[in-house]
C-alpha cells in the first residue's frame, strides 16, 4: 500500500517543520459496465486510462441521450480507515455510492434527464467535481451511475493528493489545515458587494489560501490615515475561514478608496500585508448620473464563459460602469469556483473595482453547497433581498426563490418558500414606506425571475411577492422599470401596450408578456441555449431619463430604449434582431 509523506512545508522563506500521513487507496484500474436497465450479467469488464478516464460510448452504441444510463462497478482498497479525496467527472450527470450509501449525486429523480447542474466542466476529467470521503478499512464498493449526455458519455475517477488546488476547492476543507498549515496568500481578489441603502457600506469579499484571521485596512485616496476591520465572533478575531467577508463603513459616495488586506500568519501571528493596494469608488449620491452594466444566466462550459467575459470586458461599455448587477443563476449550480471566471473579469480591472451585486437565482439553491451563496454574496444579515441607492434611483434586490416546489431527494426541499415569501414581503412592505424609496426619482426592481409567464411556479412566487406593491391592478408602489433574466432570451414590453413585445425570438412566446395589469416596463436578458448564449445591458441614469443599451459579448447593439421615471416609454430603438409581436 502506497503511503504519502509530506515534509518540510515552506512559508514565506521559512520551513515549517511537520510530517504528516495520507492514505493513498488503491482504486479500480478494471471497472464492470453495463446498462442501467440491462441485467448485471450483461457487464463488461473495461479499462480506464492513466488518469482514470472511461470511455462509455461504445455502452450506448455511440448514440448518446439523456435518456441513456451507465452502471459502473469498481473498488477502493485501504489498508486503514480514514479520509481521502475524491476527484471525478461525467457526461453529464451522475451518483456515486460507497459501500451503498450516496456519497454525491446530481441526478434529479423525478425529471427524465434534467439534472441539478450536470457535470459543469467540460472536457470530463478527474478534477471536475471533488469530494472529501470516508473509506472504511479493507474493499469498499464504488458504484457510479452516469446518464448520458446529449453528446457524449464518459466518466472519470481518481484518488486525488492533499495538494492546495485540490483542497481548497473542497467544501468543507477541514484537512487543509492538517495537511497543508495556511500560507498567508490571496486564492481570490478582494472585490467589493452590495452598497448598502445609506450609501456608507461596502462587503468586501476574497479567499485566502488557508483558514486565517484578516482584515481589511482602507483610507480615502489622498489620506493618510487607515481604518482597520477584522472578522469578529464573540469579540475575538476569527481563525476558522478561509473566505472572508468584512463590512467597510462610514464611507462617503462617489469618493475613492484604496484597501489593502492584512493576514496574520497562523503559526506566528504575525501580520502580513498583502503588497496590493487596491481601489474602489463608492456609488454617487442623489442628483447625479450612474451608470451600471447587468448581465445574467451565465451558465457556459468552460470555453464559452472565458470567452464571453473577455469579450464584454474588450467590446462594452463595461469600463464606464459605476457598477454590475448580475440577475442570478451564474452557473448551473452555485460553486465559489465560478467567482474568479464570471465576478472578477466584471467588476475588475487592474487593481480597481467596482461593486458587485449578485442577485440569487434559481440555480444558486441547487448543488452540492446551496447554501453558499450567502458565505459569498449575501447581506451582513445574510439576507439574498436588499436594497440600495445611486444617483437618484433607488434598487430593489428581490429573491424569488426555485423554479419547483419543494420535492422530496433533491435540494429543493430545503427551500423554505412560505418563510422566504413572507420575511421577504414584510421587508418589502417597509421598504416602499421608507424615506429612500420615497424620495428616489427612478425606482428598480432587479431579480432573477418576474411575474410575467403563466403556470411557471417561479413567476407566480414573483407574482405573490410583489402583489398588490408592485403588480397587480392597483399597486400601491409604482416602478420605473423591472429586469429579470431566467427565460434565456431577450425581451421588452411596453407598460402602455400591455400585449405588445420586442423579443430575439421567431414567435411570440408563451406566457412571455406581462399581465394586462402591469405599469411597468419589463426587460429580460439572454441565456445559453435558446436564441442566442448571452447579452449584456449598459444603463445610464441622467435627470429624467433612463437609458438602456443592449448588446452581445461582440459589442453589437440589438436594443435601445429610454424610459421616465414613471415607466413610461420616451424613445424605442429596436435594432434588427428583434422581433415585433402583438399576443392577442
Amino acid at each position: 500500500m502506497k503511503k504519502i509523506i509530506l515534509t518540510a512545508l515552506i512559508l514565506f522563506g521559512g520551513i515549517s517543520c511537520w510530517a504528516t500521513e495520507y492514505l493513498q487507496p488503491e482504486i479500480s484500474r478494471f471497472w464492470l459496465a453495463r446498462l442501467a436497465d440491462a441485467s448485471p450479467e450483461t457487464a463488461i469488464k473495461i479499462q480506464a486510462d492513466n488518469d482514470g478516464f472511461l470511455d462509455l460510448m461504445p455502452l450506448v452504441n455511440n448514440q448518446p441521450s439523456p435518456d441513456r444510463e451507465v452502471i459502473l462497478e469498481g473498488t477502493l482498497y485501504s489498508d486503514k480507515a480514514g479520509f481521502v479525496l475524491l476527484g471525478f467527472g461525467a457526461d453529464w450527470w451522475c451518483s456515486i455510492k460507497i459501500n451503498g450509501e450516496e456519497i454525491y449525486s446530481n441526478l434529479r429523480p423525478w425529471e427524465n434527464y434534467s439534472g441539478a447542474g450536470g457535470n459543469q466542466d467540460a472536457p470530463i476529467s478527474k478534477t471536475n467535481q471533488i469530494i472529501k470521503v470516508w473509506l472504511a478499512e479493507g474493499n469498499n464498493e464504488l458504484i457510479m451511475q452516469v446518464r448520458s449526455g446529449s453528446n457524449g458519455c464518459s466518466a472519470a475517477m481518481a484518488v486525488l493528493p492533499p495538494e492546495p488546488e485540490y483542497l481548497a476547492r473542497v467544501a468543507k476543507g477541514v484537512q487543509i489545515d492538517h495537511y497543508f498549515p495556511a500560507e498567508p496568500k490571496i486564492l481570490v481578489p478582494p472585490f467589493p458587494t452590495n452598497p448598502s441603502l445609506n450609501e456608507d457600506e461596502l462587503i468586501i469579499n476574497f479567499q485566502t489560501e488557508g483558514r486565517i484571521a484578516c482584515g481589511v485596512r482602507y483610507r480615502e485616496v489622498g489620506q493618510s490615515d487607515w481604518q482597520t476591520v477584522y472578522e469578529l465572533l464573540g469579540h475575538q478575531i476569527r481563525t476558522d475561514r478561509d473566505w472572508h467577508r468584512l463590512v467597510l463603513r462610514d464611507l462617503k459616495p462617489d469618493t475613492e478608496y484604496e484597501y489593502q488586506i492584512i493576514m496574520h500568519n497562523p503559526q506566528s501571528y504575525e501580520p502580513v500585508l498583502d503588497t496590493e493596494v487596491y481601489r474602489v469608488k463608492t456609488l454617487p449620491s442623489k442628483g447625479n448620473a450612474v451608470s451600471f452594466f447587468v448581465i445574467s444566466d451565465t451558465q457556459y462550459t468552460d470555453s464559452p464563459r472565458q470567452d464571453y467575459m473577455a469579450g464584454y470586458r474588450k467590446n462594452s461599455p463595461l469600463d464606464n460602469a459605476q457598477m454590475v448587477i448580475h440577475l442570478g443563476d451564474i452557473y448551473n449550480w452555485f460553486s465559489p469556483l465560478n467567482i474568479p471566471d464570471i465576478v472578477l473579469p466584471l467588476c475588475m480591472n487592474g487593481n480597481k473595482f467596482v461593486p458587485y451585486i449578485q442577485i440569487r437565482g434559481n440555480h444558486e439553491y441547487r448543488g452540492t453547497d446551496p447554501g453558499g451563496f450567502f458565505r459569498y454574496f449575501g447581506t451582513e444579515n445574510e439576507q439574498s433581498y436588499f436594497a440600495f441607492t445611486a444617483g437618484d434611483a433607488i434598487f430593489i434586490v428581490l429573491d424569488t426563490g426555485e423554479d419547483n416546489p419543494p420535492m422530496k431527494g433533491s435540494t429543493n426541499m430545503l427551500f423554505a418558500q412560505d418563510s422566504l415569501l413572507a420575511a421577504e414581503r414584510a421587508w418589502l412592505e417597509e421598504l416602499i414606506v421608507s424615506p429612500e424609496f420615497k424620495e428616489a426619482k427612478f425606482k428598480i426592481v432587479f431579480s432573477h425571475a418576474a411575474p410575467h409567464m403563466d403556470g411557471s411556479y417561479i413567476s407566480g412566487f414573483a407574482r405573490r411577492l410583489t402583489d398588490g406593491i408592485f403588480t397587480g391592478s392597483n399597486p400601491s408602489a409604482p416602478i420605473s422599470l423591472w429586469m429579470a433574466g431566467h427565460v434565456h432570451f431577450y425581451a421588452r414590453t411596453n407598460p402602455e401596450n400591455p400585449a405588445e413585445c420586442y423579443a430575439r425570438l421567431n414567435s411570440a412566446p408563451d406566457g412571455a408578456l406581462m399581465p394586462p395589469s402591469t405599469q411597468f416596463p419589463l426587460i429580460l436578458m439572454e441565456g445559453p441555449g435558446f436564441v442566442a448564449d448571452t447579452c449584456a445591458s449598459f444603463i445610464t441614469i441622467d435627470g429624467d431619463t433612463l437609458e438602456l443599451t443592449a448588446f452581445d459579448e461582440k459589442g453589437r447593439i440589438f436594443d435601445r430604449v429610454k424610459i421616465s421615471p414613471d415607466g413610461k416609454i420616451i424613445e424605442s430603438a429596436p435594432g434588427k434582431e428583434l422581433n415585433h409581436f402583438i399576443v392577442e
